[in-house]
Formats: C-alpha cells, sequence, structure tokens
C-alpha cells in the first residue's frame, strides 16, 4: 500500500498549496472556471484542436468493476483475470485511461484496471470524487463536499499522483476528458475549459449552447454531452456554439430514466438497472447515433428503440437478473447484472451472450465497453421479440411489459396484431397485460385478416372448451366494425353462441353484427337471443338482446313476427320485455322526438 505523504500534501496542505505551486500556474487553472471571456470566432477552440489533432486514437479496453460487501471486484475482459480490492466506497467508482478511482473515507484510491494494484492515494479533503479522467500521463479529479458546504476543488496531478495544479470554484463542474496531454473540463453548462496537464496551465476554451456537463470520447471521436443532447467537438462546434445537440425523447418511459446522463451529478454507490444508452457517431460535423437507435433497461428487461420522433421498439429481450449497469461500443452493448455476469447485446438484433462473471453479487456496477467488438446476428421480428421478452419474465416487470405492449401497438403489421391475440390468449399473461393488449388490439387499423382468423379459431376453442384463456372478443369486433371489415360478419354471428360470453363481449359483438351482417347471420342471433332472453340480469347482455332483437326485426317477414313473439315469452326477463316493447316501437315509427325543454 502506499503512503499518503509520499505522493500528496496534508489535507491543510492541499487548501493552501496553490501558492507553492507558484503564482502563474495557479492564476491560469483559476482562470479555466473565469466567465471574464470572448468567444473571438472560436479562435482559441480550433487551436485546442490543432493540438489534439496530433495525438494518436486512443483505445479503451471493455472492463467492469463492481462493488461487492466491503470490497471492489474487477475484471479487464482482454486481460481475463478477476482481481478484489478491500474497500467501502462512499461514490460509484470511475473507470478512465486503464485506472479506476473512487473516494473511501479519507482517501482518493486510484487503481490500475488490469490488475487491481494501487497506483496512487491522495487526501480527499473530506470531499467525495463526483468526477474523473485520466490517461496513462494524467488524471484530473473533481472533489465535491457532500453537503456543497465548500467549493469544490479540482486538482490536477501527473500519473504517480503528483498535483501539478489545482483550484477551487463555485461553478458547476462536469466530467471532464484527458488526453494528448490535454485536459477538457465542462462547467457552468456552456464552457469547456482546456488545460495544458504538463504544467497545469489553463490555454483556452470552447463554448456551447447545448448545455454540457460531460466530455467523452468513442471511436468516432470527442462528443458533448448534455441537456441539449450530443454534439461533436470538432472546429464546427469552435466557430459555431449554437450547433444543435443529437438527441431523442424518453418522455413516458418507465421508471423516468435520465437522458443524457447529467456528467455534473453525485455519483451515488448504488446499481443501474434503470437507464437509457446510446453511442454517438459523426457524420460531417453532425452527431448522429449507431443504427439510428437508443438502448433501455428496466431490471431484467432490455429494448431498443428508434431515435426518430416515432421510437418504435425495434428488439427486446430479457436477463434472468436484474441489470446493474450497461455501457455501448460502436457494435453493441455490455451489461453487467446484480448477480456478476456479464453479457454482450448486438445492436442489430439484441441477440444476448454471455461473456464472463465476477462470480459474485454485486450492489452496483460500473461498465466500460470501449472497443469491444460485438459480433451482429440476423434480427426476429420485433414482434416476435417482444412477447418473448415479456413471456420470461415475471409479474414484476409488469410496468415495463405494458409498455412494450404499449410501443408494439405503433407497429401497423400484421405481426403485431397477432402478437397482441397471442398476450391476451397466453394463460400466463397477468390480467394488467391481457387488459392493455385488448385496448391495443381493439386500436388497430391493420391485420384484418389475423383478426377473422382469431375470431374463428376462437369460436371453434370456445366450442369444444379447449380455449385457455377467453378470447378477445369485444375488442376483435370492435376493431372490424370500424373497418367495416363486412367478411367478418359470420364468425362474429357465430361468436354470439359461444358459452359463457360475457356481456361486454356480447354487446361489442352484437353491434359489429349490427353493423355488418345480414340475413346469413339471423340464424346464429335469433339462437343467442333464445338462450339468453330470459335470464339477461347484466345491463351490457340486455343492451346485446335488444341489439339482437332489432337486428331480427329489420329482417322483416317471418323473422320479424318470430322475434315479436319470442319478446312477448312469459319466461323472457321483465326489464328485457319493457326494453323490447319500446324498441319495436321505435323499429316500427322512428326514435320518438325529444320533448322540449
Amino acid at each position: 500500500m502506499y503512503s499518503l505523504s509520499r505522493y500528496a500534501p496534508s489535507v491543510k496542505a492541499l487548501l493552501v498549496s496553490a501558492l507553492a505551486l507558484g503564482c502563474a500556474g495557479t492564476k491560469n487553472l483559476d482562470a479555466a472556471f473565469s466567465k471574464r471571456w470572448h468567444h473571438e470566432e472560436g479562435r482559441e477552440g480550433l487551436e485546442i484542436l490543432s493540438r489534439l489533432d496530433a495525438r494518436g486514437p486512443r483505445v479503451q479496453a471493455p472492463a467492469v468493476v463492481g462493488l461487492s460487501g466491503r470490497e471492489l471486484v474487477g475484471l479487464n475482459l482482454e486481460h481475463g483475470e478477476i482481481w478484489k480490492y478491500a474497500a467501502e466506497p462512499n461514490v460509484l467508482p470511475s473507470i478512465s485511461g486503464g485506472t479506476v478511482a473512487f473516494t473511501s473515507g479519507p482517501k482518493v484510491i486510484v487503481l490500475d484496471l488490469k490488475t487491481g494494484q494501487p497506483r496512487f492515494e491522495l487526501p480527499s479533503a473530506n470531499r467525495r470524487l463526483e468526477a474523473y479522467a485520466s490517461d496513462e500521463a494524467h488524471a484530473i479529479f473533481l472533489l465535491v463536499d457532500e453537503h456543497d458546504a465548500r467549493p469544490d476543488l479540482v486538482l490536477v496531478t501527473d500519473r504517480s499522483g503528483r498535483i501539478k495544479s489545482e483550484t477551487t470554484t463555485l461553478e458547476r463542474v462536469g466530467t471532464p476528458w484527458v488526453g494528448g496531454g490535454i485536459g477538457l473540463i465542462p462547467w457552468a453548462n456552456q464552457y469547456i475549459s482546456a488545460i495544458d496537464l504538463d504544467t497545469g496551465v489553463y490555454v483556452g476554451r470552447f463554448l456551447a449552447r447545448s448545455a454540457p456537463n460531460r466530455v467523452l470520447e468513442n471511436s468516432s471521436g470527442l462528443f458533448l454531452s448534455g441537456g441539449g443532447g450530443l454534439v461533436p467537438l470538432g472546429p464546427e462546434l469552435a466557430r459555431n456554439p449554437d450547433l444543435p445537440g443529437a438527441n431523442f425523447s424518453v418522455r413516458g418511459f418507465p421508471g423516468e430514466p435520465e437522458w443524457p446522463v447529467d456528467g455534473s451529478k453525485p455519483r451515488i454507490a448504488r446499481a443501474t438497472p434503470i437507464a437509457v444508452v446510446a453511442e454517438p457517431t459523426s457524420d460531417e460535423g453532425t452527431a448522429k447515433f449507431q443504427h439510428h437507435r437508443f438502448i433501455a433497461t428496466y431490471f431484467q428487461l432490455v429494448a431498443a428503440f428508434g431515435t426518430d420522433p416515432d421510437g418504435k421498439p425495434l428488439w427486446a429481450n430479457s436477463f434472468p437478473r436484474a441489470i446493474s449497469g450497461i455501457d455501448t461500443s460502436a457494435t453493441g452493448a455490455l451489461v453487467c447484472l446484480e448477480d456478476g455476469t456479464l453479457h454482450t447485446l448486438d445492436w442489430l438484433s439484441g441477440t444476448k451472450e454471455q461473456v464472463g462473471t465476477l462470480d459474485t453479487r454485486l450492489s452496483a456496477c460500473v461498465v466500460e465497453a470501449g472497443d469491444l467488438s460485438i459480433d451482429s446476428h440476423e434480427p426476429e421480428p420485433v414482434e416476435t421479440r417482444i412477447v418473448k421478452a415479456i413471456r420470461s419474465t415475471g409479474p414484476s416487470m409488469a410496468t415495463f411489459q405494458q409498455f412494450l405492449i404499449e410501443k408494439l401497438t405503433t407497429l401497423e403489421s400484421d405481426a403485431a396484431t397477432s402478437a397482441l391475440i397471442n398476450i391476451t390468449l397466453d394463460p400466463l399473461s397477468s390480467s394488467t397485460l391481457v387488459a392493455a393488449a385488448r385496448r391495443g388490439l381493439k386500436a388497430r387499423t391493420v391485420g384484418y385478416d389475423v383478426m377473422i382468423r382469431a375470431l374463428q379459431a376462437g369460436v371453434s376453442a370456445e366450442l369444444s372448451a379447449e380455449a385457455q384463456r377467453p378470447t378477445p372478443f369485444a375488442s376483435l369486433a370492435e376493431a372490424l366494425a370500424r373497418a367495416e371489415q363486412r367478411q367478418a360478419a359470420a364468425p362474429l354471428a357465430q361468436a354470439l353462441v359461444v358459452a359463457n360470453l360475457s356481456g361486454p363481449d356480447a354487446l361489442s359483438v352484437m353491434n359489429a353484427v349490427l353493423a355488418l351482417g345480414g340475413s346469413a347471420e339471423a340464424k346464429h342471433v335469433r339462437e343467442f337471443f333464445v338462450r339468453n332472453k330470459n335470464v339477461a340480469t347484466d345491463d351490457d347482455m340486455r343492451n346485446a338482446l335488444v341489439g339482437a332483437a332489432r337486428f331480427l326485426w329489420r329482417q322483416g317477414g317471418a323473422v320479424r313476427t318470430d322475434v315479436k313473439e319470442l319478446a312477448a315469452e312469459k319466461m323472457t326477463h321483465s326489464e328485457l320485455a319493457r326494453v323490447l316493447e319500446i324498441a319495436f316501437v321505435e323499429e316500427e315509427n322512428g326514435p320518438a322526438p325529444r320533448s322540449s325543454p
């Protein structure tokens, strides 16, 4: 274990060490957070970019670090060996530049990400680590007072932990980035100050009106992330601070996931089962997203959606345990579960594959997908994937299951109609999911042939007592009637005579037969009327019988005479008989005029 005195001054000295660093360096780092500055058409930003262009590409190996009891458990997927380090972090650890950093008690601890061995320690000045960035030569730390009683402390160190520069600020500072001897620090939701990490001197800044609070890097380059979305950090932004960010909406998603993630918020040491992630890419200075999609997680469920305004579902999947952390690469996502197992998902199909394990249960997990390469698979129809994901998870996932059903209804395909029907018929579907699927089915504007086949199959199953769950007759009837699908009249009429037809189903089906049917359906309508007229105590069933009587009346001739006689029988329910008398008069003479008030 490295001693604190070897690498850093005491807490007291930490607060006053600006004097020891020399006036020039300290003044310049303080200037990084000064608002007395002019844009000058992006001159400073362009100069910073020219320095960054000289650096080579930086590759980040995929890795995970989990919290388990009183220790950290890590795995570099390329190195392949699990390491453990005894500590109780008071924050979620930060992974950057082949290291992992966190605060624990009075110390900032930096570990080698490959081996878990300590790189160095610093006194935390009784603050917690809120943001961190590192490469092989330098690091930037943002240390924040837990109760916001003191200004935030920004430290710049070399690879051994020797403090090269520091300052305090009352400005809101986000997650920095380090590379090529330059550190980029976002602050005040509009500035990105650049620091020469060899000297600790402030060298310039960018201005961005997209409310940036995090600088991130992937294989496509550098990006600013914030409330206005993601913006490539390039010459276009240097010249035009109003460059719009790429974004998408997650309003209404279960659990209210945060997107984009605010890099200036505290990193609480807990799992993140509800999250939204996306991988930015750049096209001629404009930010886009890999495959035009993002991934949303909800405990055991995960799904991809389009980044366009429609946000249609693209695939869904499930895990046997809750998700603890997730991160994306250009080819997919790396997922860490609460049981310590690690899985990949490819962007195209969402196919999952286990790629490792930490061999322990986790309370939290930090994931760095880095340059992880994930093979793509041929996607199954999204309708099939949604049904599979719902069926493979239990009632504790009902909120997201219902959300997936709602998204399923936005797909204008026969397969989506079929999927909704299957959910209503599945004996394992909860009543809440069945209700959601029935609502979606009722509003369908495609898949009418599928609905008619479902009607026919439902009648056959009900008549043979093979049905495991009631056919959604009402939803099918209302959708088919609204679309004037007259070929549905025959199976709708047949549905009237199935056993134990509920009042609501009977009413919707009868209304559809009234709208679509003719003399060919009179036989089944009469049978329905005869079966139920004597016991019509339910309001919906009584109204359905009134509709049946009106339908038969309108056939004229002997059918009209027959229904009048049936209605007049002594066994006919008294309330139904009374209403039928009025209905027959209306059919004969038209509705009675309303009296004037």
